[in-house]
């Protein structure tokens, strides 16, 4: 078992096995990511990749190893993108944001912080963090 980040928002482990990689990640009091996790698997199930073990109590999930991590636009500010992968990626970004649009009190009550409404006062609408 490797240590690969610790800090006051997550901690991940890496295993390695005979059949890949495998990372765990705990999250403190204040923020669960697993039951985030659990709620999007279920609402933008094409956009998340479901966890192999999530425990919601104790605030951990447990993944296969999917390739390098992303990240925003999954670049970085010196690299150059086909414009075909990154109109892909805003596209499915849009579909996650509506599909997860659904699902915003599920997402509070697990601990998202949801900004409420804009110049209109209107409803849910964006992620700001957890």
């Amino acid at each position: 078992m490797e240590q690969l980040k610790s800090t006051m928002l997550s901690t991940v482990l890496r295993a390695r096995t005979e059949k890949g990689e495998y990372f765990l990640k705990c999250t403190p009091v204040f923020c669960n990511e697993a039951a985030m996790t659990e709620v999007l698997c279920r609402a933008a199930s094409k956009y998340v990749e479901t966890p192999l073990f999530i425990d919601t109590e104790r605030r951990i999930t447990i993944t296969a190893d999917h390739g390098k991590e992303l990240g925003i636009l999954g670049i970085k500010s010196t690299e150059r993108v086909a414009k075909e992968d990154r109109d892909d990626f805003l596209r499915d970004l849009a579909r996650f944001h509506h599909a997860s649009s659904s699902v915003m009190e599920e997402l509070e009550e697990a601990g998202l912080k949801v900004y409420r409404g804009g110049m209109d006062g209107g409803e849910p609408g964006c992620f700001v963090g957890t």
